[in-house]
């Protein structure tokens, strides 16, 4: 159904994730600075739904999150969460260009799964839900503690 062409085929082939990406881009559009409220997509879904009242590709009910974690971001925390997120990724990226060759061989990976895990590109599961947003959180600290994590004894002192 992808190749047919019209784009509701193609909606049917992604199990209707454009007409929830579509939602998303209105629920950051509408409120742009700090978004609908973490795990609200759900609840905001029917005042941005583009196509009410027809049925759903995915069955009954409203969509439950963006499916996609640029838009989630956007939607649920607006551009302020999204700002945050990018900073956090920053220092990420940061520690990881100022460690040493010993320390991003013991990072690598969780590096790694990380990246696999927020990659922009993916459909994902709701980021802001207790299961995906702890997996991420986990991977995170695994890769700052690999990333920092010493050989040194605790009683010699750090260099200056």
């Amino acid at each position: 159904r992808a190749l047919a062409g019209d784009h509701r085929d193609i909606d049917s082939a992604l199990s209707g994730r454009g007409r929830i990406w579509s939602a998303a881009a209105c629920m950051a559009r509408e409120h742009p600075v700090n978004g609908v409220g973490v795990r609200r997509f759900r609840q905001a879904f029917a005042g941005c739904d583009p196509a009410p009242g027809q049925p759903a590709e995915w069955g009954e009910g409203p969509a439950l999150h963006a499916h996609q974690i640029v838009l989630e971001i956007l939607s649920e925390t607006g551009a302020l969460g999204l700002l945050l997120w990018l900073a956090g990724a920053a220092q990420a990226w940061r520690a990881w260009r100022y460690a040493d060759d010993a320390a991003r061989r013991q990072a690598r990976p969780a590096m790694l799964a990380l990246v696999v895990t927020v990659f922009p590109l993916n459909t994902h599961l709701a980021f802001y839900s207790t299961f995906w947003g702890g997996l991420t959180l986990m991977l995170f600290a695994l890769y700052a503690g690999s990333l920092l994590a010493t050989d040194r004894p605790a009683t010699e002192p750090a260099p200056a």
